[in-house]
C-alpha cells in the first residue's frame, strides 16, 4: 500500500466520518466555502500559491484508504502532480449558483485521494473568488480560515517577490499526539 506511517482516524476525524457512514446523503463530508476578493487576482499566481499551500499544508495531503474494513490515512510525502486549478467566469448570478449547487451535491472523493477541489471564478459581480470544497476530515470551518489566510499570505508573498510567511504547524504531528 504505502511506506508512510499510517494512522487511525482523530477523534476530531471520527464525528464527520460517523456523519458520512450513516447518512442517506454522503455530501456531508464536504465542507464548501469561498471568500470573495474586490481586486483584480492573477489566477496564474494565484495557482502557484495554491501549489505552495498544498505544500505547506499536509492536511490537504492526506490519504485515506481502507484496511480491514476500517478507514485509515496516511501523509503523501508531497503535493506534487496538482492539476491547475479551474478559472471559471460567470455572467449571471444564477449561472453561478447553479454551479456551486451542482459542485456541493457530489461528495468529495476523499478515498479516491481527493480532499480538496479549489475553483477560482470571476463572479458575475465582477469580483474574484476562491471556492473550496473540501472533505470535513482533513479540516473543519477553523481549518479553513487557516489555509485561506495561507494561501492568501502566499499569494501576496509570490506577487510582491518576497519570502515565504512560515508555514502552518503539521496537522500529522498533531495526529500523532492523539
Amino acid at each position: 500500500m504505502t511506506e508512510q506511517a499510517c494512522y487511525n482516524l482523530s477523534i476530531a476525524q471520527d464525528v464527520p466520518y460517523m456523519q458520512c457512514t450513516y447518512s442517506l446523503y454522503k455530501r456531508v463530508i464536504n465542507i464548501l466555502s469561498s471568500i470573495a476578493i474586490d481586486e483584480e487576482v492573477d489566477f496564474e499566481l494565484m495557482d502557484q500559491a495554491f501549489k505552495l499551500l498544498v505544500e505547506r499544508n499536509d492536511c490537504l495531503r492526506i490519504r485515506f484508504f481502507k484496511k480491514k474494513g476500517k478507514l485509515m490515512q496516511y501523509f503523501a510525502d508531497s503535493g506534487k502532480n496538482i492539476k491547475k486549478v479551474p478559472v471559471l467566469s460567470f455572467e449571471t448570478k444564477e449561472q453561478q449558483d447553479a454551479f456551486i449547487d451542482k459542485v456541493r451535491k457530489k461528495a468529495i472523493a476523499y478515498t479516491h485521494g481527493v480532499v480538496i477541489e479549489p475553483y477560482f471564478i470571476h463572479t458575475y459581480d465582477n469580483r474574484c473568488m476562491v471556492f473550496f470544497k473540501i472533505c470535513h476530515l482533513v479540516a473543519d470551518l477553523y481549518g479553513i480560515h487557516i489555509l485561506y489566510m495561507d494561501l492568501l499570505n502566499v499569494y501576496h508573498a509570490l506577487k510582491k517577490g518576497e519570502p515565504l510567511p512560515p508555514a502552518p504547524e503539521s496537522f500529522e504531528e498533531i495526529i500523532k499526539k492523539e
